[in-house]
């Protein structure tokens, strides 16, 4: 009788656990996190045609690709007489493209095997995720990001901009994408905005991250305290 107790007791213990820990991720995370997949579902889309109009490591983001790809500056150091980037600088360079390309042949190779999609996209998101890992990757990505998107001689993006870069098939992701990036509604996205919406993405991402980990260790910690309780009334029985 009172072992059946105990454990009736034990699995009521072990539900509750559970049920508090699955009802406080969802109220606390699930519509930051919606939010969060949202927008960097919009920054592939942006890095994507950001790539195919300035192919990566292009004189126009020399700079910002090398940031993206490592998350330290690795052209810093300019030759200040032919104004050329230095050996060591361009062997790590051409390390990177030649990384890329290989991931690039390996995704095509699985895709004719499989029938799917493995390379480009999948490519394109784990730059992005990388990316917003440091401060530093993500302003690079954001300086890319906002001068793909900005018309030459002007000092902010519009709506219409996002809408020409993108093409008339993506009409209603740069809806989107302007309504996330115009946060205070005043109808254009400085490169500030932009900057602060990429690394603040990235910083929630780790901050959500590391929240939920100290979350899982405490209801662990509350788990084997209420365990113990439950073995010690067995035994007390």
């Amino acid at each position: 009788m009172a072992g059946s107790i105990a454990a009736a007791i034990f699995v009521v213990e072990k539900t509750v656990i559970q049920l508090l820990s699955i009802n406080y991720y969802r109220k606390q995370y699930a519509r930051k996190i919606r939010e969060s997949k949202r927008l960097i579902r919009l920054l592939n889309l942006l890095y994507e045609t950001s790539r195919r109009l300035f192919p990566e490591f292009s004189k126009e983001f020399e700079h910002e690709d090398t940031e993206i790809h490592c998350g330290t500056s690795l052209i810093e150091a300019r030759d200040n007489v032919d104004g050329h980037t230095n050996v060591r600088d361009k062997i790590l360079i051409n390390v990177h493209r030649a990384r890329e390309k290989a991931a690039a042949a390996i995704g095509a190779l699985k895709s004719d095997v499989a029938s799917q999609e493995l390379g480009g996209t999948s490519n394109l998101h784990s730059v992005v995720s990388k990316a917003l890992e440091s401060d530093r990757a993500s302003k690079a990505l954001a300086r890319r990001l906002w001068l793909s998107l900005c018309s030459s001689g002007k000092d902010a993006v519009y709506k219409q901009d996002i809408q020409e870069v993108l093409g008339p098939q993506c009409e209603a992701e740069a809806e989107e994408i302007f309504n996330i990036l115009d946060r205070d509604g005043n109808g254009d996205v400085s490169l500030d905005e932009m900057t602060a919406i990429v690394v603040n993405c990235g910083r929630e991402r780790k901050d959500r991250a590391s929240s939920i980990q100290d979350i899982s260790s405490a209801i662990a910690v509350l788990d084997k305290i209420l365990s113990t309780i439950v073995v010690i009334g067995k035994l007390w029985k």
